[in-house]
């Protein structure tokens, strides 16, 4: 996200402000200093905005905004038809031309600034008139050096001054794009289109009829089922009755723009004591959804702000039950675990995931991590040996979690190990990773004898008919991971003191099972290699 501009009128009053108890002395040494400044290659821009420029009359600006346009539309049809192509070799084009030239851009952005000094001295009729031209080009798919969402507050509040009263509610509904849906990055007030906030910034001074204007705004706006009109009409209400008339309207909505309008509005004043309740509120009666992942985040920054770490807890839980996923869960259960409450957290993720079997991976993800290996081998007992790299499928995650967790107690896991959950699980090995947390909760608990007869004959059986399937059916780009596959189990059964029958599962694989799959062999040898296990055991690389 670009870094959000000041309104002009904030921004002049800023000057304002600073000025406004300068001497004449002082202000010229002001302006030589801010000359100073300017890099060479914009000096004579910076002396031509000092120069009393007279503005265009309107039939000079919006005959060359159309002579601009018919210029651009002729350029497509020479591209079109061919035209265009045959003034250069063709072999320049790596690609299609773009719809408008540089030249053509330079002109706009000039139209604009011209635009706008309409707008600044106050010829808003004028003004208007070039907007209105101006916004018959696709702006949203060209690159220019112009703040797209000003432009507009200014085009907007050009039309709400010349409107009569009874039409200012109908003409700015016509270009205000209430209808849209948003786009949330950190924001709901990010975006390209402007709010009312925008448009009273647009310019210093007040707009006239304001105050009567506003209720049959709201009204309007009330009558539209979008996204964008929620948050115009709740703008709106806070402009009429303050941050009460948006906490009563949110609260009897019970929906989560209204509550998230309310919240960042509490957040601009830093108010984070009430951000907390309203925040706790809002997360008891709304269902699921991005959204509430979004307030959730407002009670953790809250949270830290307030020093209030069972609240940061809490919006992590509540992020995760929200929006449910491998950053979410990580984040949940590492602050967790800094606040020693770990257990207790992976037993409420497991009882939340249980039976939402379109995230059985994050289950099966989850019951490693609290180390309960019974319940993740109960979700991938019957899974075939093929399908291993679909999220959908755990087969891999549990292969390798075993032949870790039945490791002897003073051996840690091996690279090849890690390298295996590291991949089926989409992790990395660093500190406080999803793949630490496995092994961290796998590592814990001792099992009896029976089970661990189990799980070692089904991580082998399984580990071999994938071996098998991917050789076999010559799926040469996952040979690597066959190889891995294998050196992982030659690894486990050398380091359980079965270093004989280890050796051996490589060497039949390898030299007999597929001694004709060079291609094979070399990824197997490659992983003999870098395996600090498996080099010197004798089987040769």
């Amino acid at each position: 996200m670009t870094k959000k501009t000041k309104a002009l009128k904030p921004y002049l009053e800023t000057i304002e402000k600073d000025c406004s108890g300068l001497t004449k002395k002082e202000l010229l040494e002001t302006i030589l200093n801010i000359a100073k400044n300017v890099p060479q290659a914009k000096r004579e821009e910076f002396l031509e905005q000092l120069d009393n420029v007279e503005t265009p009359s309107q039939e000079t600006i919006t005959q060359a905004i159309r002579d601009l346009r018919a210029e651009v539309e002729e350029r497509m049809v020479s591209i079109e038809n061919g035209r265009y192509y045959e003034e250069y070799d063709e072999a320049y084009f790596e690609e299609a031309p773009e719809c408008m030239s540089k030249e053509q851009k330079q002109k706009l952005e000039v139209l604009f600034q011209q635009t706008e000094a309409l707008f600044l001295s106050n010829q808003l009729q004028i003004a208007k008139a070039a907007y209105d031209e101006l916004f018959e080009f696709e702006l949203e798919y060209l690159s220019l050096d112009i703040d797209l969402r000003e432009t507009r507050a200014r085009y907007f509040r050009c039309i709400y001054e010349i409107s009569t009263p009874k039409q200012r509610v109908e003409n700015l509904l016509a270009v205000i794009a209430a209808n849209k849906s948003i786009q949330i990055s950190k924001s709901i007030f990010d975006g390209k289109y402007p709010f009312f906030q925008d448009i009273l910034d647009a310019h210093s001074g007040y707009l006239p009829d304001f105050d009567k204007f506003l209720p049959k705004w709201e009204k309007a706006l009330a009558k539209i089922d979008a996204q964008r009109a929620i948050l115009l009409r709740l703008e709106a209400v806070q402009f009429k009755k303050g941050i009460s008339g948006v906490a009563k309207l949110a609260q009897s909505k019970q929906e989560p723009l209204y509550y998230l309008f309310w919240i960042e509005k509490l957040i601009e004043k830093n108010a984070w004591a009430e951000i907390i309740s309203v925040t706790q509120k809002a997360l008891k009666v709304l269902p699921h959804s991005d959204y509430r992942a979004i307030i959730a985040d407002s009670l953790i920054l809250a949270g830290k702000n307030q020093e209030d770490l069972p609240r940061v807890l809490k919006g992590k839980q509540e992020k995760f039950f929200s929006h449910p996923d491998d950053n979410t869960l990580l984040d949940w259960i590492n602050e967790a675990e800094l606040q020693e409450n770990r257990t207790d957290a992976l037993k409420q993720a497991s009882n939340f995931l249980y039976k939402k079997r379109e995230l059985s991976t994050l289950y099966i993800k989850v019951s490693l991590m609290a180390g309960e290996i019974d319940k993740a081998f109960v979700r991938v007992s019957k899974v075939k040996a093929y399908g291993w790299t679909n999220e959908q499928n755990s087969a891999g995650i549990v292969f390798a979690a075993i032949l870790i967790a039945l490791l002897p107690r003073k051996q840690q896991a091996t690279e090849l190990h890690k390298a295996i959950l590291e991949y089926y699980s989409r992790s990395y090995s660093t500190e406080n990773s999803l793949v630490t947390q496995i092994i961290q909760g796998i590592r814990r608990r001792q099992w009896p004898a029976s089970q661990r007869k189990l799980w070692q004959e089904w991580a082998e059986n399984i580990g071999k008919q994938r071996i098998e399937h991917i050789v076999s059916n010559k799926y040469r780009k996952a040979y690597g991971r066959a190889a891995e596959i294998l050196g992982a189990l030659g690894e486990y059964f050398i380091l359980t003191d079965k270093a004989d029958y280890g050796i051996s599962i490589i060497v039949e694989y390898r030299d007999v099972q597929f001694k004709r799959y060079n291609a094979f062999r070399k990824q197997v040898d490659s992983v003999v290699k870098n395996s600090t296990v498996l080099r010197d055991k004798g089987i040769g690389y």
